[in-house]
Formats: structure tokens, C-alpha cells, sequence
């Protein structure tokens, strides 16, 4: 089915790690010059300026946080917390960083902004009462009125211009409305969506099953060689999200990773992937891999005082794993025709924005070290 616009849903930007201009994000720029456009409800972009300014707030005080005890425990030398400092005080405020992210993401993806106005009053009070989606007939119905008047405005808004919008939600809500609407429908998968809405799709499909056979019979390692080097390298911007057990209360930290080895997922007689992105000598697609991962950690460990209601600590003790993990990576190729189609990797990066690492069981070494205080 042809569609004229896609949008996203909030519940996407949390997904991607509200990065706006890296990874799957990122390839809605393609749609600021195509045939299909972008659109957003108001409410999803006053949503996403929300959190964004929350998450900017929060990341600014930990900065100065860090700062200041990075200064009062000797870590920055003496001449250079002047410049340090200076480095915090020149950072725009959370409000200011976030409406200029924003405002670039609108403008490189050409997005067009429905406004709540569009929603009928009639209608959303009708479907609180009723219990029509996206509200549900139990729980706090009034937590689905953001999602209610986004979806209402769209739909009258779609209607209106007899233009057919391909929705990217996780949420049950929008699935259930999409359901009841003839003019919007609903995918959950980002890469999936974005696969629905490439012309010229089945060339690169061939194109692309053509590279990945390559790579996984060995007639290749050079390209391959090249994604694995950039999936090593993009695993330390990750974030981790690491655990472990033991009969003290634990805290993992300073987790490093390393890729071991990383294999293409098979998919039927094929390799799993989809094309987000069909241009002019640009293919962009996501390859789903299945990654081996060693992780190094340190558990410091702690037991509660009940009369001083404090946490004492226990001791350390070094941990390690090796996880597997699937990988979700951004592979953008160009596309030379001269000689007969060649494949030329122009950039590598993960879509991924976390990974989980369970170190197993744990629990300090008690050895005396030679030197309590070194």
C-alpha cells in the first residue's frame, strides 16, 4: 500500500535515545526531498521537547556535579580548572539546546506540524465516554488524551487532504485506533516502516542480498572486516546497562566491552535486513547481527546498617563475561554503476543505544591488599 506521509510516535524518539541526528532518526532527513513527507503531531513534538529538556537538565547538573568534584579531589591539574570551568559556563541552558536540536531536526526532515486545533472536541469527548481507542475501558483513561488528540487531529487532518499516513507507534493505543481509521495505519518496527516507503526497493533488495552472500561465504572479509572494525569501535558509546548477583547489595560500574566476533543473522535463505533508505547512489540498510561481547567490570559491594539506616561497604573484586548480544547496524552504501552496480561502504553506525550485561554471581575478594591506601 502506497503512502503519501509517515510520522513517529514519542514512544520512537525514547527508543532511539532521543538522538536526533545519529542512526534511524537520522534517515528521516530523506524524507525533507521525496516523494513521501513527514509529518508530526503537535503534541508529539511538545512531548519530545519535554523529555529532551529533562534529559539536558539532568545531564548538565551531573556535568557540574562531576566538575566540581573532579576539581576538590586533585583529578584536574591547578592551571587548567579555570579553562574547566569555563567549558561549563559556556553551555547554553537545557531550554535553549533542545529548541535548537529540535528546530534543525524539523527543518532537515522537512517536517510538517499538525496542530491540536485539528482535533474535534465532539469526537475526543465521544470516545473518552465510549472507551473507543486509543482509550481503554480500564485504568487512567485521561493518560490517553495526548494520544487521543494527536491521533484525531491527524485523522481529520489526513482526511482532509485525502492523504494516506503510515504511522511508526509501539504503543496499543495508536494500533487500535489505526484499526478503526482509512486513513492511518500502524507499524511498531522503525526499520520496518521505513522499508515500506523506498521506491526502487526490489533493485536494492537484490543489490544487498548480493553483498551480505558475499560476506558470509568469505569472498569478501575487506567489507566485512571494515562494518566489524566500526561495530567494535561504536560499542564504547553505547550505554550499559549491567547487573549482578550476589548476597550483598552490588553495584556494577565501570563496565569496558569488546567485540569478540560478530556474525550477519540468517534469515530464511537470506541474511536479515532492512532498506531504510533508497537514493541517488545511496543505499541505507539495517543489518541485524549477532554480536559476541566480552565485558570487564568492577563490583564494589555493601550490606545495610539498619541503626544508621547507611549503606557500609564491603569490599571489591573484578568481574568479567562474555554476552551475546543482536545488533542493529546502520550500514550506508554507495552505489557505482558504471562498470555494472558496486557496493562502496560509506558509513557504519550502530541503531542500537544500549545493551545489557549480566556478570552472574559475584562477591568480593577479601584479600589484604599491600596497601590499604594506594
Amino acid at each position: 500500500m502506497e503512502y503519501d506521509y509517515v510520522t513517529i510516535d514519542t514512544n520512537i524518539i525514547t527508543q532511539n535515545g532521543y538522538r536526533l541526528e545519529l542512526g534511524l532518526l537520522a534517515q528521516f532527513r530523506q524524507f525533507k526531498s521525496g516523494s513521501v513527507k513527514f509529518v508530526l503531531s503537535e503534541i508529539v513534538v511538545r512531548e519530545m521537547a519535554r523529555h529532551m529538556r529533562e534529559r539536558a537538565a539532568k545531564a548538565k547538573d551531573a556535568f557540574e556535579t562531576a566538575m566540581k568534584n573532579s576539581i576538590e579531589q586533585g583529578l584536574v591539574a591547578p592551571e587548567k580548572q579555570e579553562a574547566t570551568r569555563e567549558t561549563f559556563s559556556s553551555m547554553p541552558d537545557a531550554r535553549d539546546a533542545t529548541k535548537s536540536r529540535i528546530e534543525s531536526f524539523l527543518r532537515d526532515t522537512g517536517a510538517e506540524i499538525v496542530r491540536v486545533g485539528n482535533a474535534d472536541m465532539n469526537d475526543l469527548v465521544g470516545n473518552y465516554f465510549s472507551a473507543k481507542p486509543p482509550f481503554e475501558r480500564s485504568g487512567k483513561k485521561k493518560n490517553e488524551f495526548p494520544d487521543a488528540i494527536a491521533l484525531l487531529s491527524m485523522e481529520k487532518w489526513a482526511a482532509e487532504k485525502q492523504q494516506k499516513i503510515l504511522a511508526i507507534s509501539a504503543d496499543m493505543g495508536w494500533k487500535e485506533f489505526a484499526a478503526t481509521s482509512d486513513w492511518i495505519d500502524v507499524v511498531e518496527d522503525t526499520s520496518k516502516a521505513l522499508q515500506l516507503i523506498q521506491d526502487g526497493i526490489e533493485r536494492a533488495r537484490i543489490l544487498v542480498t548480493e553483498f551480505t552472500q558475499e560476506i558470509a561465504s568469505s569472498s569478501n572479509t575487506k567489507d566485512f572486516e571494515q562494518i566489524e572494525t566500526a561495530v567494535g569501535d561504536e560499542l564504547q558509546s553505547l550505554m550499559i546497562f549491567a547487573e549482578a548477583d550476589s548476597y550483598l547489595s552490588v553495584d556494577v560500574q565501570e563496565v569496558e566491552v569488546q567485540l569478540v566476533v560478530m556474525e550477519f543473522v540468517q534469515d530464511g535463505n537470506g541474511y536479515a535486513f532492512d532498506i531504510v533508505q533508497v537514493g541517488n547512489h545511496k543505499v541505507v540498510v539495517n543489518i541485524t547481527v549477532n554480536a559476541s561481547i566480552e565485558a570487564d567490570a568492577e563490583c564494589y559491594f555493601y550490606v545495610h546498617d539498619s541503626i544508621d539506616d547507611d549503606e557500609v561497604y564491603m569490599g571489591s573484586s573484578p568481574a568479567s563475561t562474555t554476552s551475546e548480544v543482536q545488533l542493529n547496524v546502520l550500514v550506508s552504501f554507495l552505489v557505482h554503476e558504471a562498470d555494472g552496480p558496486d557496493f562502496e561502504i560509506e558509513d557504519v553506525e550502530l541503531a542500537d543505544t544500549s545493551i545489557d550485561i549480566d556478570f552472574g554471581y559475584v562477591e568480593p575478594e577479601w584479600d589484604e591488599p599491600d596497601n590499604e591506601y594506594t
